[in-house]
Order: structure tokens, then sequence, then C-alpha cells
């Protein structure tokens, strides 16, 4: 997932842009389907991986990405909901941990 977004800030400001696709059920699918192996086999925290998986196949169950038909815009929910049920939400809750470790000598 962080591989995405660093190849994202590498490409040149002056490259023209890919044209937006249109993706039907079965695309969101794979793509869902595979994001979430790839998380469950690669994320250095397990559970966590198990529950953001969970939790975005609640999302997929409650059709929140149904009406996403283009790729760009399925992109960017399905990217910002493994962001914000996985890293960034570490990310905080470890920022927090810290400051109230450091809070006290």
């Amino acid at each position: 997932m962080i591989a995405f977004v660093a190849l994202w800030l590498v490409v040149p400001a002056a490259a023209q842009p890919e044209p937006d696709l249109t993706i039907d059920a079965a695309t969101r699918s794979k793509v869902i389907d595979g994001s979430l192996a790839a998380l469950e086999r690669y994320y250095v925290f397990p559970e966590m991986a198990k529950k953001i998986g969970a939790e975005i196949r609640k999302r997929v169950a409650a059709r929140k990405y149904d009406q996403l038909a283009r790729a760009r815009a399925f992109a960017a929910a399905l990217t910002t909901d493994h962001l914000t049920l996985g890293v960034l939400r570490n990310y905080f809750t470890l920022r927090l941990i810290n400051f109230r470790v450091n809070q006290y000598p």
C-alpha cells in the first residue's frame, strides 16, 4: 500500500495523466480481494491486518464501493479506508502512547 503511494509521488509533474477508466463490480471485487490478501500476507501486525480486512469486508457488504464506477474514485476511497483503518490509526495511537509515556518522567 505504501509502495503505491511512493510510486505516485515519483511520477513527474509534467507527465500526462492516464485516462480514468470505468470499472465494474467484478473489477472492484478483484482489487479488494487482492488488496486484502496482500494486507493479510505482508502487514507487519497480523492481528491488525485481520481487523482491517474485516472492516473493509463490512464496507463491501454495506455496498459502500458499489456506486464508484470510475477507477480513480474507487482507488482513492479504498486507499483512504486502508490508511484510516491501519497505517494512520496505528501512527496516531503510537504517537499518543509516546506522548503519555514521555509526559511522566
